[in-house]
This record gives structure tokens, C-alpha cells and sequence, in this order.
């Protein structure tokens, strides 16, 4: 459980350009276009994740405490992740990249550095500005944490489709597949990947 407060819906992603792998999510999935390698020439593989809207909620509580057996009730810097994370989706919509960097920075110095809220919405905003690797290490950190969480492994699964790396990709999909039971978002996935490679 992350150590955030608040409840916050995660936005939907931004449409995509043509060029551009987009995150099927956090915070939400969006139709991809990733180049991928065959040979020596370059195609493009259309994957389209269909978006998602996804509800986190959170509790912060003091190291060393036991956590309660109900959340407490929000704090005003708890009730205002939400409206940040939505002012940052709209920054990230119009591509205006200084709002962006202010609200990241607000949004770090509202939750610890260990939040998965905040290093999801890294990872989000990162693989949406087209910023591929410090979107692959966030994601590979929240896989660290959750090994089978579900949009991290997807999207990492779409970058790596997006390198030419297909097999990984339907490999990641599949062990995702099997730890996440009956997942239609792992499903979509899955499907236009070995739709694309055949």
C-alpha cells in the first residue's frame, strides 16, 4: 500500500502522434504507435490499449506505526493530490512543458519520495513526453515493488515492442497474463502484439 493520502482517479492519456509511444498507462492506456525493428528496415506496429479509468486510494502514515484498520480522513494536502494530478494531466494534454515541471514539482513536494502515486505519474508523463528511458526505469521500479502489477508491466511490454524486442514484450505479457488471471487489458495487449509480429 503506498504511503500517499487521498483518493485520485487516474487521468487518460493524452492522444497519441504518429511517432510517439504512448503509455497505456498510469494513468491510463491510450492507443500506442511504436516503430519496430525487422531486419534492417523499420515498420510501425500499431498497439492500441484501450484506456481505462483507475481509482487509488491511499493513506499516509508515520514510519514505525502500524497502519489503521480504516483510513484517516483526508488532510487538506491529501485533498489536494487529486486536483494536482488533474491540473497535470490538462498541462500534459496541452504539452506546455513548464506547467508540467511545476507540477511534478508540486506534486513531490506533497507526497514522500517513496510514493507509487508519484513515481507512477513520473512514468506516465515521461513515456508520454516520449522520454522512453526514464519511463522504463520508473516502470521497472514499480515492478520492483509489485512484480505483477499490471499497468507497469504493460507498459514496459509496449516500449519493448517499441525497441523491436517483440518476444520480451509477449513474454512480459504472458507471465503478467498468467500472475493477473483474467485481465482484459493483459489480453488486449497480448493479442495485437502477436497480431503485430505475425
Amino acid at each position: 500500500m503506498d504511503r500517499d493520502t487521498g483518493t485520485a482517479a487516474i487521468p487518460a492519456s493524452p492522444a497519441p502522434s504518429p511517432s510517439a509511444v504512448v503509455p497505456a498507462s498510469p494513468p491510463a492506456s491510450a492507443p500506442a504507435v511504436a516503430p519496430a525493428a525487422t531486419g534492417g528496415a523499420t515498420t510501425d506496429t500499431v498497439v492500441d490499449v484501450q484506456a481505462q479509468q483507475l481509482s487509488i486510494t491511499v493513506s499516509r502514515r508515520d514510519s514505525g506505526t502500524q497502519a489503521p484498520a480504516m483510513a484517516a480522513p483526508a488532510t487538506s494536502s491529501s485533498a489536494q493530490i487529486p486536483a494536482l494530478l488533474k491540473s497535470l494531466e490538462a498541462a500534459v494534454a496541452r504539452d506546455d512543458a513548464a506547467a508540467i515541471e511545476a507540477g511534478l514539482a508540486l506534486l513531490r513536494s506533497q507526497l514522500p519520495g517513496d510514493s507509487l502515486t508519484l513515481l507512477r505519474t513520473e512514468a506516465w508523463v515521461a513515456h508520454t513526453r516520449g522520454e522512453l528511458v526514464a519511463a522504463e526505469e520508473s516502470y521497472r521500479q514499480i515492478l520492483a515493488r509489485i512484480a505483477n502489477d499490471e499497468q507497469a508491466g504493460v507498459n514496459l511490454a509496449l516500449l519493448e515492442a517499441g525497441r523491436g524486442e517483440a518476444e520480451a514484450a509477449q513474454t512480459r505479457l504472458r507471465r503478467l497474463a498468467a500472475e493477473n488471471g483474467n485481465s482484459a487489458l493483459i489480453r488486449r495487449a497480448l493479442a495485437q502484439l502477436q497480431g503485430a509480429s505475425q
